[in-house]
């Protein structure tokens, strides 16, 4: 007897009994001689061998009652589980496509059938692969074909892996009835697990069939080739990943006053679960963002998010923008970022306020005498008086050391404070500042601007102005706690835009 209890003429399915039952082995023990500390030989104690084969009867009838239970236990819950009206697979030669047929209720609902293959006696009915991913569950059924066959209490082992040995999906089933129609595994799968394998090279499926102790057929070994012709096509670029559904190339979107949400849409692809993260933004000329949002990385579906455009994010932007795409991926896949970009036709701040300025006409001087003509020439006699957006630097300076721009001619956007009986018919305080805000009273300057009484009657407290004026220096007034020094400008035409 080895270490296992295993005699050599003893039959299979007692070698089954002793694998089975290691307990039983120091029991059961056949005679050997062993010596003792001393030297001396020592037999162990033994049963008589009826005694034996009995035992082994009894172990044998048990083992057997106990499979068959299991085995009514597993068909049962499959029944409940199966959908009903399913079927199981017909009968098909290699490599042809298979169709739903009614068979046995014993065996589970075999759906999304796409081909089968054949090796050594038996035929595996595989599914379409694009279909499956989308639940997760594969299944696969193996059918015997000419003199092999299934037996009530045959064990199946079922393993799909890749060309290279990484397991990807493992099922188990016990036969419930002799001569059944197949061996039905139900596997779970993700396109995670399908992450860096190379789906141009066919699957390999073994499985593994132990026969029951009173069969009298062999136990079984197979390694069967699967197409992976059905797999969905794995993306290679961020377009592929991501499949934008809004166009921004069309018409000019026009540059926002305020903070506002552009929408958009888009349908993700990641059918092998391989994105971590996908974002969404504009950035300007110079690859500055101005404005950054996540999408989900759910498969086939339309889903829309929004992009949010802010004055203030916009401020000193340089047209022209792009709407980028970028897909980050799992660190396992070792896949690098990956960025799409298409035209995002946004009108720059300085488009906007040009277009805005031209529809307002020119502003002509002749000798002290302003006027604003329509058109883009000035009458003879009179100079055209060019004013500019201020820049970052200029504005800076303006409010530090308001003498340094003096003479400056600028177009600046402002919001009345106070026009009352202190500030007189010709003069207004209001906060200014170099683009539109939207908060005035915390973003704007404090400024004097004066013009001609008749000009400014249509201006009031709380109304939002863009003007083109000249730049007259420093003011100073008189406050409740002392004095106060502010830019201030002349007005030479102006326009409201809003209240604020």
């Amino acid at each position: 007897m080895n270490r296992t209890g295993v005699r050599s003429n003893q039959t299979r399915q007692d070698r089954i009994l002793w694998f089975s039952t290691p307990t039983f082995e120091c029991e059961l023990a056949w005679p050997e001689k062993r010596t003792n500390t001393h030297g001396r030989a020592q037999s162990t104690q033994t049963f008589p061998r009826h005694q034996i084969l009995i035992a082994i009867m009894t172990w044998k009838r048990l083992l057997r009652m106990f499979i068959k239970k299991f085995t009514v236990l597993i068909v049962f819950a499959s029944f409940l589980l199966a959908t009903p009206g399913a079927s199981a697979l017909s009968t098909t030669s290699t490599g042809t496509q298979s169709a739903a047929v009614v068979a046995t209720s014993s065996i589970p609902a075999f759906a999304l059938a796409k081909g089968s293959v054949s090796a050594a006696g038996w035929t595996l009915d595989y599914p379409d692969f694009t279909q499956a991913m989308a639940g997760n569950n594969w299944n696969f059924a193996l059918r015997p074909i000419g003199v092999s066959t299934i037996g009530a209490g045959d064990f199946a082992k079922f393993t799909l892996s890749d060309g290279s040995g990484k397991e990807l999906a493992i099922g188990f089933v016990v036969a419930a009835a002799d001569r059944q129609a197949s061996f039905a595994f139900d596997t779970y799968v993700t396109g995670y697990h399908l992450s860096g394998v190379d789906l141009s090279k066919p699957l390999v499926a073994t499985v593994v069939i132990n026969r029951s102790l009173d069969s009298s057929f062999k136990d079984e070994n197979l390694s069967i080739s699967v197409p992976s012709g059905s797999f969905p096509v794995r993306p290679t670029s961020a377009d592929g990943y991501v499949k934008l559904l809004t166009s921004f190339t069309g018409a000019t979107i026009p540059y926002p006053k305020e903070c506002r949400d552009v929408e958009f849409q888009y349908i993700a692809n990641d059918p092998y679960g391989e994105v971590s993260l996908m974002s969404f933004s504009v950035i300007d000329a110079k690859g500055k963002i101005i404005s950054l949002t996540y999408g989900g990385t759910g498969n086939q579906e339309t889903d829309k998010s929004f992009i949010s455009l802010c004055p203030s994010d916009l401020k000193e932007s340089t047209a022209p923008y792009t709407f980028q795409t970028a897909v980050s991926f799992d660190l396992t896949t070792g896949k690098p970022d990956q960025v799409s970009k298409v035209a995002f036709n946004l009108q720059s701040a300085s488009a906007a306020l040009d277009s805005f300025v031209a529809s307002l006409g020119v502003v002509c001087q002749k000798s002290a005498a302003f006027k604003t003509v329509k058109g883009a020439t000035c009458p003879s006699g009179y100079k055209k008086i060019v004013f500019k957006s201020p820049s970052t630097v200029t504005w800076n300076s303006l409010v530090r050391m308001p003498n340094s721009q003096k003479g400056q001619n600028l177009i600046i956007y402002g919001c009345v404070v106070q026009f009352d009986t202190n500030t007189g018919g010709s003069k207004f305080r209001a906060y200014t500042s170099l683009t539109e805000l939207k908060y005035y009273g915390l973003n704007g300057i404090n400024s004097i601007l004066a013009g001609a009484s008749k000009q400014l009657l249509t201006l009031s407290e709380h109304d939002e102005f863009l003007a083109r004026v000249n730049v007259t220096g420093a003011y100073v007034y008189t406050t409740l706690g002392g004095q106060t020094t502010v830019p201030s400008f002349t007005i030479r035409d102006f326009v409201k835009v809003g209240s604020c």
